[in-house]
């Protein structure tokens, strides 16, 4: 995963004075020209969507891929100069959220929308997998700290929404969510 800094002294330029720090499992590559470039042993990230916070942290989701029959919603919150918040997701700056709904069969749960709230709770939605071919839209919401907010979802922190119009498994897909104006979460999709 790159993520690319367009803060310089030319408009759109790259900043190259983007800095941080390694730790642990996670490898910087900073050359100096504004990018920033994480790894995470043999998985594969997908990240689709990003949003800040008022303190200025930069949260990007998507989805890891742990195998080929496995992927996870993927939330990592950054500092303002592109490193892991040390402060988010127990010390990682990064957090994973498995629904898991079809025990037995392909875990296929891909985060596609990003929102943070003016309580700067973090709601991520996406795209679940059921048995067959039967997908279903997801909502997860975290504290401002990475954790799963036991507020939300019966004490889960997810919640997993199917139409299934007329009886029939759908495919299912959350592609944006937004604040209604009485706290409630309007997820839109297809």
């Amino acid at each position: 995963m790159a993520l690319l800094r367009k803060i310089g002294e030319a408009e759109g330029a790259l900043d190259g004075d983007h800095d941080g720090g390694g730790e642990d499992h996670h490898q910087y590559g900073y050359g100096g020209d504004g990018r920033v470039d994480y790894t995470w042993g043999n998985s594969t990230w997908d990240l689709v969507a990003a949003a800040r916070t008022d303190a200025g942290e930069i949260l990007l989701a998507g989805s890891v891929q742990w195998s080929l029959t496995d992927l996870d919603f993927l939330v990592l919150r950054l500092m303002p100069d592109g490193s892991l918040d040390p402060r988010f997701g127990g010390g990682d700056g990064y957090v994973t959220i498995p629904f898991d709904v079809n025990p037995g069969g392909a875990i296929f749960d891909i985060a596609s929308s990003l929102m943070v709230t003016p309580s700067e709770d973090i709601l991520v939605a996406g795209t679940v997998k059921r048995a067959g071919d039967n997908w279903d839209m997801a909502v997860a919401r975290l504290t401002p700290s990475g954790a799963l907010d036991p507020g939300f979802g019966e004490g889960s922190g997810k919640v997993v929404v199917a139409f299934d119009a007329g009886g029939f498994a759908g495919q299912d897909q959350a592609l944006a969510l937004f604040p209604s104006g009485d706290g409630a979460i309007v997820l839109v999709g297809s």
